[in-house]
């Protein structure tokens, strides 16, 4: 069981990040808006934004380790085939 986040598991292009932000269904919590998307595919695809509403650079890229950290501890959890 690999925890770490793999190539193939990274929404790396911007048009299928933006397919999330325009066409993806929508989830919210307090402080925490998560967005998603079936891909037809059979693996889960993540990409973490953190809007500058947060904070400063420093305080942003924590909050990006931190999501990505639990991301990995819960991925295998999580129903195959979305961008998320």
């Amino acid at each position: 069981m690999r925890k770490s986040l793999t190539r193939k598991e990274r929404l790396r292009k911007s048009r299928d990040i933006r397919g999330v932000f325009t066409g993806g269904r929508k989830v919210e919590a307090a402080g925490l808006r998560l967005l998603h998307r079936a891909n037809g595919t059979p693996l889960t695809r993540v990409a973490v934004v953190v809007g500058r509403g947060c904070g400063g650079a420093v305080r942003r890229n924590r909050e990006k380790r931190i999501t990505r950290e639990a991301w990995r501890a819960l991925k295998h959890g999580v129903a195959q085939g979305h961008d998320v």
